[in-house]
């Protein structure tokens, strides 16, 4: 992993900007360096690793909180699908899988991620292959930063950029881009209208090919003295594509950082024009004024209004007293009204003959104090030598008011809804490209025709004749209907139809709106599947089932006929995933679902209870309860032959059966709940029968039902009234000195007396009151522990605990293990805990994430009965074991059988090969313990030392 620390490093140069924190990863010499882990820790981006089959396998802090956890080592086993950011998890499984594949990183990429409060961040990602001492890809090792900030102002940014853009674009300015050597870059449909050449033929001229008023060598000078001021405004005259000439009003700007010119130009030759007029006929203004249909007002430098035209008046609905001479600001609403004389006197500092207004819609006010849209150009103009302004305004109410309602009425039409509007007798005038989106008919197709061309024919004249009822008689109809597509498939839509009527209140139009509903439909069939369906065999499931087995005990009490229940469970189902692999059970499961429903009549159901139990519900069965019972039975054979059927499973044919719990109910049954009970009784019969067989449930069975219930209700009250206790079996090293114990939980039952855990631990897995018992004993361990850990006597003492497996595979068994160490303050090396091989091989990858979290903290760990299993020395070297307890059958055996003697032998050898210690249990006899020890043993437990004994008992032994 440190190579590709290092290569991350290297490759992130940038995104790494701490360069202390850069060449410390290229340094460490191993990750598991405290030095190393402190630098991941406190890198200020998350570090993940994880397996071939994405598995996490460690992490930094950053990224444990990212995902929800407290610590680090809460992520060991799990896969992004367990993770708050579940939705993405196929797209970072499919990112590690092509990065494994082919053994090339992945760097620097954007990718999102759920938190756990369900917020979306935005990641920069890098992955690369992880390999081994072989150079083999064993996982992957990824890095990444919280880019969400800078995406949020990428995002700002870039629509920014849209906005000025489009403004560009839609200015009544030309505008130029240029890069910085006067060549230009873009254009707008303003400056193509100005010079009448289209984009194409401008992008890549040069400025001095439209300019007409410098020539080359001053438009080169103009433009170094642009950059070296940064921008200018100026007047100049250009070239049309025709030849003519047109006055032009330049303001461009030179944008250092990217080395381009914007500039913006407006013709001004109608406005030099209007200053020549003036100039030559500055008497004939008034007249002039009052010719155009726009309004026109001058001001002079001092804001102060020195003439108007009659639209100006009426526009403003000032008299011509009124104005004369007053401030300008009078026309403008606040807050430009109260700092239109400093804009003025900031003006007035420059040079003239600039254009304030450019053209643009401004706010202006009324004499009355209304506000209303107004078009306004303000040129800076000079009269006979004085410098004034004039403008040319003109009010935009009624176009604004026309276009928002045009714009209103566009968007309200061209909706993701349907539409279409036919006239009062039902023709089509009228449809939007959301309908030709839904129908499959263009507008060409459909107008002038009736609506009944997607008529799907599922609905009766009844259903049409009261559609238009409603719709006479409430002006609009809403509802569901199935309609035909253009294609000629039939779908469902849901549909509201409006009546227009004009002010007499007569109808004039239909408005039909609707919208395609298939997919919520077929969303709403799935749910409904999720529900009450089981998803490998499309069996009713759990749910579904006991509605119908309620629904069935109600219909017997009203028809007094008998129904049965039958509970199903394959034999050996295990020896199939273990052997062929879970897809080859499922293959097996979907196989006896569908062997089950042909053994059944239509009236009956069979269902999916979960794993590789099934359900058979019989119903409407003789009303004589001997006579249903045959027909129940009759049944059961026919399964029982049917699923001892051969199978074929990846290709190996393969031999299964079923035990079958049966129980009769009629009008007098007992509920539902009690009803499952007894089958499940009867099918546990069955299969301590030998299995492939059936059971009927019986009285015999139900007292030892009701024993169950009363030891399973007394167990539940053992640990709150302080019924269970520990008693430890020493454990001693070829010396024979003590080096520790093994804890053992018994029942101290106040009738039974002490009851043997053989007699209440299968009964507590399977109630899973194994969790509590756990709990408990892994808890009264370490308080003892407590007492010793002070004590020199007992401080080198270890305490093994045996470990469930549904303890184990609970999510936070590593955080309850370190919470009660941290409760005592205990050192960690204290406690071992003891699991067996069967155990930790039901989900190898999840146990292995464990029991490294649990040696990291410093756990000792022991598998229990190791032997016994079919796999163990194929799994030996992956499992992060530190002692292997030989199992006892194997150590009574030795001088009886040379098997025996061999795999003790070997086991001891395998042990010391792989730095494990061994411990032999169940010694009870010197030649055993003689024998051992020449085969290189080293501890022992057994009653050659000791049987379990108190604590009291135990503590004497030291002193």
């Amino acid at each position: 992993m440190l190579k590709e620390l290092r290569d991350l490093a290297k490759s992130k140069s940038k995104l790494l900007k701490d360069e202390l924190l850069h060449e410390a990863l290229l340094a460490a010499d191993d990750y598991t360096d405290p030095v190393f882990k402190e630098i991941i820790e406190k890198v200020p981006f998350r570090i993940f690793w994880k397996d071939v089959h994405s598995r996490y396998l460690g992490c930094n802090t950053q990224f444990a909180w990212d995902a929800g956890l407290k610590h680090p080592h809460q992520i060991v086993g799990k896969t992004d699908h367990e993770l708050a950011w579940s939705n993405e998890a196929e797209q970072y499984i499919g990112d590690d899988l092509a990065v494994m594949q082919s053994a090339t990183p992945k760097l620097n990429y954007e990718e999102t991620q759920t938190t756990p409060d369900g917020r979306r961040l935005w990641l920069r990602t890098s992955k690369m292959p992880f390999r081994d001492a072989n150079d083999v890809v064993v996982g992957i090792l990824g890095i990444y930063e919280d880019i969400t900030e800078q995406r949020g102002m990428q995002l700002q940014l870039e629509a920014e950029r849209r906005r000025y853009t489009t403004v560009i674009q839609a200015s009544a300015e030309g505008f130029w881009l240029t890069d910085s050597r006067g060549v230009i870059q873009e254009v707008n449909p303003a400056y193509e209208h100005l010079s009448g050449y289209t984009r194409e033929e401008l992008i890549g001229l040069h400025v001095t090919d439209l300019e007409a008023k410098e020539s080359t060598e001053e438009v080169l000078s103009h433009i170094s003295r642009i950059i070296e001021n940064g921008g200018d405004c100026f007047e100049t005259l250009h070239r049309r594509k025709d030849g003519s000439l047109w006055d032009a009003e330049v303001s461009v700007s030179f944008i250092e950082n990217g080395g381009y010119f914007i500039a913006f130009f407006r013709d001004i030759t109608q406005r030099k024009l209007l200053e020549k007029a003036h100039r030559e006929q500055e008497a004939r203004l008034g007249a002039l004024l009052n010719t155009t249909a726009i309004g026109i007002v001058v001001i002079s430098d001092r804001g102060e209004i020195e003439e108007f035209n009659s639209v100006c008046a009426d526009m403003f609905g000032y008299t011509r007293e009124e104005l004369l001479g007053k401030n300008v600001n009078v026309l403008m609403p606040e807050p430009d009204s109260r700092n239109h004389d400093r804009y003025i006197r900031e003006y007035m500092g420059g040079g003239p003959g600039r254009i304030i207004g450019k053209g643009r819609e401004v706010v202006a006010r009324k004499k009355n104090g209304a506000a209303f849209p107004m078009e306004l150009l303000v040129g800076d103009v000079d009269l006979a030598g004085r410098r004034a302004f004039i403008g040319f305004v003109k009010d935009v109410s009624e176009r604004k008011k026309t276009e928002q309602e045009l714009l209103i009425a566009a968007t309200a039409f061209e909706t993701l809804e349907g539409t279409m509007i036919t006239d009062v007798d039902s023709c089509i005038v009228r449809v939007n490209q959301a309908f030709t989106k839904i129908t499959g008919y263009s507008a060409e197709e459909v107008i002038g025709k009736r609506p009944n061309i997607l008529k799907s024919g599922r609905h009766d004249n009844a259903f049409y004749q009261q559609m238009y009822l409603d719709l006479k008689a409430r002006g609009q109809w809403q509802g569901e209907i199935y309609d035909r597509h253009k294609d000629g498939h039939i779908y469902p839509k849901w549909l509201t139809i409006t009546s227009v009527k004009d002010i007499d209140g007569r109808v004039t139009h239909y408005v039909a709106n609707f919208f395609d509903i298939s997919e919520r439909k077929a969303a709403e069939e799935r749910i409904r599947n999720l529900a009450f369906y089981d998803t490998l065999t499309a069996l009713p499931n759990r749910r579904l089932f006991l509605e119908k087995l309620e629904h069935a005990t109600a219909t017997t009490r009203r028809n007094a006929l008998h129904g049965a229940l039958l509970y199903l469970d394959l034999d050996n189902f295990k020896i199939v995933n273990d052997s062929q692999g879970h897809q080859a059970g499922d293959e097996l499961l979907r196989e006896v679902a569908h062997r089950l429903k042909g053994c059944v009549r239509q009236i009956d159901t069979v269902a999916r209870l979960g794993g590789d139990e099934f359900v058979v519900l019989l119903e409407e069965l003789d009303t004589f309860e001997d006579q249903a019972a045959k027909q129940a039975m009759r049944i059961a054979e026919k399964i029982a032959d049917e699923l001892s059927a051969p199978y074929t499973l990846n290709n190996v044919l393969f031999q299964s059966s079923s035990s079958i719990g049966i129980v009769l109910f009629s009008e007098g049954a007992v509920n539902i709940d009690t009803l499952l009970i007894q089958a499940d009784t009867a099918m546990y019969e069955a299969k301590k029968s030998g299995k492939n067989t059936y059971r009927f449930f019986n009285p015999e069975m139900q007292r030892t039902l009701e024993k169950r219930i009363e030891i399973e209700r007394e167990l539940r009250l053992a640990i709150a009234h302080g019924q269970l206790r520990l008693i430890y079996q020493p454990q001693v090293d070829n010396e024979g000195r003590l080096i520790g114990a093994e804890a053992l939980v018994r029942w101290q039952h106040p009738r039974l007396g002490t009851v043997l855990p053989g007699h209440f631990i299968p009964l507590a897995e399977e109630t899973g009151l194994i969790l509590d018992i756990g709990k408990w004993v892994l808890e009264e361990a370490c308080r003892q522990l407590d007492t010793w850990k002070d004590d020199p006597r007992f401080s080198k003492l270890t305490l093994a605990v045996n470990v469930s497996a549904k303890q184990f595979y609970q999510p936070s068994f590593v955080d309850e293990v370190v919470a009660v160490l941290e409760k005592y303050r205990l050192p960690p090396a204290m406690l071992k805990l003891e699991f067996t091989e069967s155990m930790v091989l039901e989900d190898t990858y999840e146990a292995i994430g464990k029991m490294l979290a649990l040696k990291e903290v410093g756990v000792g760990l022991s598998m229990d009965d190791f032997g016994t299993g079919y796999s163990s020395l194929s799994y030996l070297t992956r499992l992060p074991f530190d002692q292997l307890k030989i199992d006892r059958s194997f150590i009574q055996d030795m001088r009886e059988s040379s098997d025996s003697a061999l795999i003790v032998h070997t086991v001891i050898a395998l042990g010391s090969r792989l730095g494990m210690n061994v411990i032999a249990e169940g010694v009870e006899r010197d030649d055993q313990y003689a024998l051992l020890k020449s085969f290189g043993c080293h501890n022992y437990q057994g009653y050659l030392f000791s049987a379990p004994i108190d604590i009291r008992q135990f503590e004497t032994l030291l002193t």
